[in-house]
């Protein structure tokens, strides 16, 4: 199957139908196929007014596969970061349901990739955590903080992902497995403090949310 094509048979009329193809690539981890299907919809797509939504929408997506594609090749990303918040300025959080939830996947997924990599997400995409904790400063302080960003992004990986679809179930696993790098990063911090009561408490968490994935 084409899937090119078929996402193209598509268009410009049902952009997120179109997307559904450059999904299958993008968990096949295939983010330049899933980058060129999208890259061909808004070729497609008419600049005009009345497509700007579908434009706009189309941009974002392209932006965030080139982003992954980016990161999977080890390249520095922040050039594709800039463009994805330039994207993100063209997507209002309060559209659609299934656009407001698209738009959360791919803050969550940019800052899984971002926090797995050891860095720190851009300022555009960053979710608020849980009470609004500050950074401490030294490695513990960074890994809880890491942490945080990273159950954050699982909530809301999670929030979503309540459709009886197989992407729902794809998002639900992704959102177990982030709570157990967010253990597993408060556990670090634990070991960095020499706090032994928390380190085997957050050791116990991370398994039983293994198992739970």
């Amino acid at each position: 199957m084409d899937t090119t094509q078929a996402a193209l048979d598509l268009a410009p009329d049902a952009p997120i139908g179109s997307a559904e193809f450059a999904e299958v690539a993008w968990r096949a981890a295939r983010p330049d196929d899933a980058a060129a299907i999208m890259h061909a919809v808004l070729d497609a797509t008419p600049p005009v007014p009345a497509y700007d939504p579908h434009r706009s929408l189309s941009t974002l997506l392209l932006r965030t596969a080139e982003l992954d594609s980016a990161a999977a090749a080890g390249a520095d990303p922040s050039q594709h970061s800039d463009l994805l918040a330039d994207a993100l300025k063209g997507i209002t959080d309060g559209d659609t349901d299934l656009r407001s939830d698209l738009l959360a996947q791919v803050r969550a997924r940019v800052i899984v990739r971002y926090l797995l990599r050891g860095n720190e997400p851009p300022a555009v995409l960053r979710i608020p955590v849980a009470g609004n904790r500050a950074p401490t400063a030294g490695p513990a302080g960074l890994s809880r903080h890491r942490a945080d960003q990273l159950a954050a992004a699982a909530a809301e990986l999670d929030a979503v992902s309540q459709r009886a679809t197989a992407t729902g179930a794809y998002l639900r696993i992704v959102a177990g497995l982030c709570d157990v790098g967010a253990e597993l990063l408060r556990w670090d911090a634990a070991i960095l403090e020499a706090d032994t009561a928390t380190l085997n408490a957050h050791a116990a968490a991370a398994r039983r949310r293994t198992e739970l994935a």
